[in-house]
């Protein structure tokens, strides 16, 4: 399914791309310095076949909702779309503060 056609259908816009998704693409558009969506693109790719392996890489790509590079590209653009109107956002995780005691 087309990304426009997911955009339009039933389902909830948000959910189509995941946190991890984004903050995986975020990670390495900062990593790599750049906002070449292909260069994101291979670095993406390389980086999700260094961390998993096998099953392990279809299972974490399920769970990011990514079926083809086609998506991956998706998921940049809307990224990069967002980073141009706010450079402050960022979609890492923030580290917890300890308790006091």
């Amino acid at each position: 399914m087309r990304f426009e056609d997911k955009i339009l259908s039933d389902e909830n816009f948000s959910s189509l791309i995941t946190d991890g998704a984004m903050r995986l693409v975020e990670e390495m558009a900062k990593k790599h310095n750049t906002k070449d969506r292909h260069e994101i693109l291979g670095y993406v790719c390389a980086e999700m076949e260094r961390r998993y392996s096998g099953s392990s890489l279809e299972y974490h790509l399920d769970q990011m909702k990514i079926e083809s590079t086609g998506d991956i590209l998706d998921i940049i653009d809307v990224y990069l779309i967002l980073v141009a109107a706010d450079p402050s956002i960022t979609f890492m995780r923030t580290p917890r503060k300890k308790k006091a005691g």
